[in-house]
């Protein structure tokens, strides 16, 4: 047995571990309820990617019908976007996003109702990065893509993407000169992109790393972080942006790591990390479509890379990795008070970079990296609505060799499906495995 498994059966004897705000059971890890909810599971990994060559940074989107794209980083004679799909059961063979010359990093991807799905990412076009975007269709596959921002000037950097039931599509990146940087972001659906523009008012040119959410009126939210606090702007009608407001505390310093997720109705909720040069916070704020954005609260006096996902039904979750180690959690009904922070990983140290879902029913699911001596694993919990954490569980079927960059994606049939990277001993490829 391997010293994970080992200590999995240990702590499934050892009673209670919780440290929380309010203490609870910690579900037995042998139980066969654990980890399945209302009868679901997860079901055992498969790779999707090409062998003999190392690929990363996996990204993935889940469409209603079961339908799963998933979009990674491939290192061929050059960095790649590469794509695979899978309608239920089977995989595609993976292929190349074929647009452009040059090194392509970073990709996102959101996938509508309709089952269009968006992919955005960064390609080094000899002198500059710039932000490509293509969209799969159901009949006629992957279009030709199309440039959202090219400048001579500028790299523009990190971009992401969110899109609506109907297609209605928003992408934001950092544009960054060596001294200066602003907040670009452009709207478009299915068929047509509109013009790009700045959205932030930094005259100081800190203005960087944005996160996005559309609404099912096609307005686009975004914010971002800039020296003097975290900032967002929502879009009006065509490419229409109005004056940035600030979202965090005018006090606020050293903010990071700002995301953000919204459900249908424009409802939205944002986390970042604030730091003093000594202490890093979690910080939290909600943006009603009625009333605007709340005053930001501290989820937690210590914390660094939170995450923030809110279900179709308005539920929400913020995950984020303590400076113990362990990975935490609050989690709110909709526009509802925060519960009390959980610790959901069960190892003393190690866990990090959590990732969180929320489906149409509530429930909420949390991956994240655990190093178990010097090799990186990945894990998960779930939780049903006003129910307790499950035990964690490792996904990957070998726990040999190291594994990275854990991303979820949940569809609104209530599936969800993890995708990571992970190592063989000689090659990296890309994993996935489906909870249903």
């Amino acid at each position: 047995m391997s010293s994970r498994f080992a200590l999995l059966a240990l702590l499934g004897g050892c009673g209670p571990l919780w440290e929380a705000g309010t203490p609870g059971p910690m579900p037995d890890a042998s139980s066969p309820d654990a980890m399945r909810g209302t009868g679901r599971a997860w079901e055992p990994a498969v790779p999707i990617s090409d062998t003999d060559v190392d690929a990363e940074h996996p990204v993935v989107a889940h469409a209603s019908d079961g339908a799963i794209t998933a979009a990674w980083v491939q290192l061929e004679s050059q960095p790649e976007v590469f794509a695979a799909r899978a309608d239920n059961e089977v995989w595609e063979e993976p292929l190349r996003l074929p647009f452009g010359a040059g090194i392509a990093s970073v990709p996102q991807l959101d996938v509508a109702a309709t089952r269009d799905v968006v992919a955005v990412w960064q390609r080094n076009n000899g002198a500059r990065e710039a932000v490509r975007a293509s969209w799969y269709d159901l009949d006629t596959g992957w279009n030709t893509g199309a440039v959202l921002f090219a400048s001579s000037a500028t790299d523009a950097l990190a971009p992401r993407v969110a899109t609506n039931n109907l297609g209605a599509t928003g992408v934001a990146w950092t544009n960054d000169d060596g001294v200066d940087a602003e907040v670009w972001a452009v709207r478009g659906d299915p068929t047509t992109w509109g013009t790009a523009s700045r959205i932030d008012a930094d005259a100081a040119g800190t203005a960087r790393a944005p996160d996005v959410t559309v609404d099912q009126l096609g307005a686009a939210l975004v914010i971002w972080q800039q020296a003097d606090g975290v900032w967002a702007s929502r879009s009006g009608p065509g490419d229409i942006w109005p004056t940035p407001v600030r979202v965090s505390a005018p006090a606020a310093t050293g903010v990071s790591s700002p995301r953000l997720s919204g459900d249908l109705n424009g409802n939205a909720t944002a986390t970042w990390t604030e730091s003093n040069g000594m202490i890093t916070t979690v910080v939290v704020a909600r943006y009603a479509i009625t009333g605007g954005w709340s005053a930001p609260l501290t989820l937690a006096p210590t914390g660094s890379n939170p995450d923030v996902h809110v279900g179709e039904g308005g539920e929400a979750c913020v995950v984020w990795e303590a400076d113990t180690g362990w990975i935490f959690a609050t989690r709110s009904i909709p526009l509802g008070a925060w519960s009390d922070p959980e610790r959901i990983s069960g190892f003393p140290d190690g866990s990090r970079t959590p990732q969180v879902v929320v489906d149409g029913l509530g429930a909420t699911i949390v991956a994240w990296s655990q190093f178990e001596g010097e090799i990186e694993s990945v894990w998960a919990v779930m939780a049903e609505p006003d129910g307790a954490w499950s035990e964690g569980e490792p996904l990957e079927l070998d726990d040999t060799h190291e594994t990275r960059h854990p991303q979820l994606a949940v569809s609104y049939s209530n599936e969800a499906v993890a995708i990571w990277a992970q190592s063989d001993g000689t090659d990296r490829r890309i994993w996935t495995a489906r909870y249903r």
